[in-house]
């Protein structure tokens, strides 16, 4: 009666407990094509990635953890709206310099070059790498579906843009695109031909969530780092549901703390096994 049952099958998918971990050399998505994948965290790996974790058994879709394979430490500056290298001091830069810097990431595709694996340009820049540069990956764990996350934007232009478009548009308009996200990391919301970098700051539960599928995440905006904003003035609040959409009454960043529950578009999910296969 005491004895533990063994699984029905012990070698199922997402049965895998040991990690994938490998070292590529790195270059932009745009290298490869793939322009349209700069807007959010999907990155390419090559096919015989996909051998390993299918002899793993990991569990799909996947999410990694990308770090710089040569530097320790977040990147020196951080990253303004042009994606420009500024002077602005980040939330990233709390960590101590002798802790590897984390940027998680979901696979869309294996369909890049042995040796070779493709991030967002801003991914890259954010992990102080060049194109070229050596870039480790590693599966990570399953994360918890997210509650809330609070981000600090780098520029005061996001939050006018915030609030011209309304809040609940560009959470779903920059989640959908993201598998996970994690406290310490930039994400980039990109509208157009504008770029908007933001810390995260805070996330719920944990410090790292994902994002795919159905979230219901509760957002807050603190404000601009260097901003005269005062305590009970540093959120943007998403409307309350059955209110008004901020398309017809804009939230104002003077909005009372704590932000309430929106329901945000998870990123439709990645290639599974079945097409997470190099393309021919």
């Amino acid at each position: 009666g005491g004895r533990r049952r063994r699984p029905l099958y012990p070698m199922a998918w997402g049965a895998g407990t040991k990690a994938f971990e490998a070292t590529y050399k790195c270059f932009s998505v745009a290298a490869a094509g793939r322009e349209d994948l700069e807007n959010g965290d999907k990155i390419l790996m090559p096919e015989k990635a996909f051998r390993e974790v299918s002899r793993l058994r990991l569990q799909f879709p996947l999410t990694m953890m990308a770090k710089n394979a040569r530097k320790s430490g977040p990147p020196p500056q951080a990253i303004d709206r042009g994606g420009r290298r500024g002077t602005r001091g980040s939330r990233l830069n709390t960590k101590k310099s002798s802790e590897p810097f984390l940027q998680y990431c979901g696979v869309l595709e294996f369909s890049s070059p042995d040796g070779v694996c493709h991030l967002p340009h801003w991914m890259m820049q954010s992990l102080n790498l060049r194109e070229g540069g050596r870039v480790t990956l590693r599966s990570a764990k399953p994360l918890p579906k997210g509650e809330s996350a609070k981000f600090q934007p780098h520029t005061e232009e996001f939050l006018d843009f915030a609030m011209a478009l309304g809040v609940r548009n560009v959470l779903e308009l920059a989640m959908q695109h993201y598998s996970a996200l994690a406290v310490g990391q930039t994400v980039l919301i990109q509208y157009g031909n504008d770029k908007y970098m933001l810390d995260v700051v805070e996330v719920s539960p944990g410090s790292a969530i994902s994002l795919y599928g159905t979230v219901d995440l509760k957002v807050e905006f603190a404000p601009v780092a260097g901003s005269a904003e005062t305590d009970n003035t540093e959120n943007i609040t998403p409307p309350r549901k059955g209110s008004e959409t901020m398309d017809s009454q804009p939230a104002s960043p003077t909005s009372p703390r704590g932000g309430t529950t929106q329901r945000v578009r998870g990123p439709t999910t990645p290639a599974n096994k079945k097409n997470n296969r190099a393309r021919p």
